[in-house]
């Protein structure tokens, strides 16, 4: 996300970067996603923070109060921007079908293989 306006003066950090922590008192207006808070990649948003003392941790750390959409909201990504174009197998998409086929018919062939091995090496009823 880029923040466009923070409560918290950023100015002292290199290259203007800053981790800013959520915690269960964050509000998100007007950024979710299926009713859960979702800020998507190049989101521009504003946010109040607030610097604050973490036990066990050296320094002060920035927890938003408030996130707010500061432009228009970006969309979701959606699985076809994380995993390609291809991925359903859509029809003109090399199909890998085949591996799977052989090496299904390979573990097939090879159990086949030991039970009958196995058969053949067990005494008959009786002897």
């Amino acid at each position: 996300m880029s923040v466009k306006d923070s409560t918290v003066r950023l100015h002292h950090l290199t290259g203007g970067a800053a981790q800013i922590l959520a915690d269960g008192h964050t509000r998100f207006e007007g950024l979710t996603r299926n009713g859960f808070p979702y800020v998507g990649e190049g989101q521009l948003v504003q946010v109040d923070a607030r610097f604050c003392k973490v036990p066990g941790v050296v320094g002060n750390k920035i927890v938003a109060r408030r996130i707010a959409a500061a432009g228009p909201i970006v969309p979701a990504s959606t699985a076809e921007d994380v995993l390609g174009a291809n991925w359903r197998g859509r029809s003109g998409a090399v199909s890998e079908r085949w591996l799977v086929n052989a090496v299904v018919a390979v573990a097939l062939i090879a159990a086949g293989t030991i039970l009958v091995r196995h058969r053949s090496n067990r005494p008959a009823i009786g002897a």
